[in-house]
């Protein structure tokens, strides 16, 4: 059966991992992230010697508790010498909480090193994870684009963002954002060119950006990524993607009251400050207090919100305080 995805991990100067770990990129397969970690280790595992480990991570980022992906994956020590790589075969279940496996051990880490060995080659190791994805359960699979290479009829125009190139749809980018429509059509210098150049952007951010904005795509929005996301919807305008991240923020327990507040102040989400007001109404009368509340009127976060918003949530506290005041009298 074919892999769906190999993962190799170059490590140009093996000695670092004496001192720490080494991660490869993310990469993208069946709907998943994935990425390989090399490490040394010295535990009871390991039989409490030192040896060279390695880790397979699938789905790391996921907020979604029922997930499931089980995976058959052969692990590689690469050597000079073809028939004498040093390979280990792995089945598991990854799952919500428990997200990654490795093979702990694969090799000693003086034999490592030894480059008589073969596997130290001018003082690198490559280490490789061949993957199969056998069921992912639990899950919308994530269907993104790249957006490197044109599409046939639909790709019209090239955005160069940091230098490298993303060929997209004037028409779709414009349905959604009138920031884009203005650039394409809006008689502006761009409006005759090829390639667009979109200035003081993120390359990585910005294509997780348009995975989220584009109708023909899937990508669930991180913890991670939503600080960016609602930044460039933001920027360009892009309402839809603004809701998702709205949405998303209002189911997500990653995140403190504050931080959701300087979100819906700094970005004007008005749903999740509402909902802020629902539950504040909640908890004082059922709770008999507003500790919440006051605590989130002392965080750092409260003296950047806008006047209005510091307004809003003084004048609740006040409304809510004197009706608990009524209805005690």
């Amino acid at each position: 059966m074919a892999n769906d995805l190999v993962i190799r991990l170059d490590i140009e100067d093996a000695l670092v991992l004496k001192d720490t770990s080494i991660d490869t990129k993310k990469f993208f397969a069946k709907g998943l992230h994935w990425k390989l970690r090399a490490k040394t280790e010295n535990s009871d595992r390991t039989g409490n010697e030192e040896k060279l480990s390695v880790y397979l991570f699938c789905n790391w980022e996921s907020e979604n508790p029922d997930w499931i992906c089980d995976w058959t994956t052969e692990f590689v020590l690469i050597n000079s010498d073809n028939t004498k790589h040093v390979t280990n075969t792995l089945e598991y279940q990854c799952k919500f909480d428990d997200s990654h496996r490795g093979f702990f051990g694969i090799l000693k880490w003086s034999s490592v090193i030894d480059e008589k060995e073969g596997f130290l080659v001018n003082g690198g190791l490559k280490v490789e994870a061949r993957i199969r994805a056998n069921k992912v359960a639990g899950m919308r699979i994530s269907n993104r684009m790249d957006f490197s290479t044109p599409i046939d009829n639909i790709s019209n125009i090239v955005l160069l963002v940091e230098g490298r190139r993303l060929h997209v749809s004037k028409q779709i980018l414009s349905m959604c954002s009138p920031v884009f429509y203005s650039l394409f059509f809006g008689g502006f210098n761009e409006t005759s060119k090829e390639e667009v150049e979109i200035k003081e952007v993120d390359y990585d951010q910005f294509l997780d950006f348009l995975n989220v904005l584009h109708p023909t795509t899937f990508t669930e929005i991180l913890k991670r990524t939503v600080p960016y996301i609602l930044a460039l919807a933001d920027r360009f305008q892009v309402d839809t993607v603004l809701e998702k991240a709205e949405s998303y923020l209002i189911a997500s327990k990653e995140f403190e009251t504050a931080e959701k507040l300087a979100f819906a102040d700094k970005f004007r989400l008005n749903i999740l400050l509402a909902r802020f007001f629902h539950a504040l109404s909640e908890h004082v009368f059922l709770c008999g207090c507003s500790s919440q509340a006051r605590g989130t009127l002392t965080t750092k976060q409260f003296k950047s919100f806008s006047s209005d918003t510091k307004a809003a949530i003084c004048e609740r506290l006040m409304e809510l305080a004197n009706k608990k005041a009524s209805a005690e009298s």
